[in-house]
């Protein structure tokens, strides 16, 4: 899933959250995906977290990513600061 150039060299729980914001981004109801200054600010987390150059296998993480849904089929996404 991850571009062949990175060789593997970059957190594996990282590249988790980075696709469970893109699946929230997913969602099929509008009123279910997260705002884009959510989303923005998600990514400007994960992206502090990186050492400088983007590499190593550090596996920190700057913030949490949930979804949930209720009993009417509604979902709902939040990302929130560690």
């Amino acid at each position: 899933m991850a571009d062949p150039n990175l060789k593997n060299d970059f957190p594996e729980k990282d590249l988790n959250q980075v696709v469970a914001i893109a699946a929230m981004c997913l969602q099929e109801e509008a009123a279910a995906r997260p705002l884009m200054s959510d989303v923005v600010t998600a990514l400007s987390f994960l992206s502090t977290a990186c050492p400088e150059g983007g590499g190593g296998n550090n596996n920190s993480s700057s913030g949490e990513y949930s979804s949930s849904s209720d009993d009417s089929g509604s979902s709902k996404n939040q990302v929130s600061e560690k």
